[in-house]
């Protein structure tokens, strides 16, 4: 299921970035709020309240509205020392 949502997920960003022409050099979709975006959606869209064009275009629109600025080659790695403040509740088993 996770992957299927994550499919989707992108397509929806791709689709945004056309419907908003953003700039594929300087701008990009987000795509953890097109993640939430989605899951606010979905439930209309499977139980069909209302058409998949105007959900769809409701989402382009929001997505195309909150783009990120695209920064090539700015990564930082974790440290690989890196401990856990509180190690008892990081890890739930």
């Amino acid at each position: 299921m996770r992957f299927c949502f994550n499919n989707l997920n992108s397509l929806v960003c791709l689709g945004a970035q056309e419907e908003a022409d953003l700039d594929q050099e300087n701008r990009q979709c987000n795509r953890s709020y097109a993640g939430n975006c989605l899951q606010r959606l979905m439930p209309r869209i499977v139980l069909a309240l209302d058409s998949l064009a105007v959900l769809l275009g409701k989402a382009f629109e929001l997505l195309g509205a909150n783009s990120v600025k695209r920064r090539p080659g700015i990564t930082t790695q974790r440290p690989k020392n890196h401990v856990k403040p509180h190690p008892k509740l990081a890890y739930k088993a």
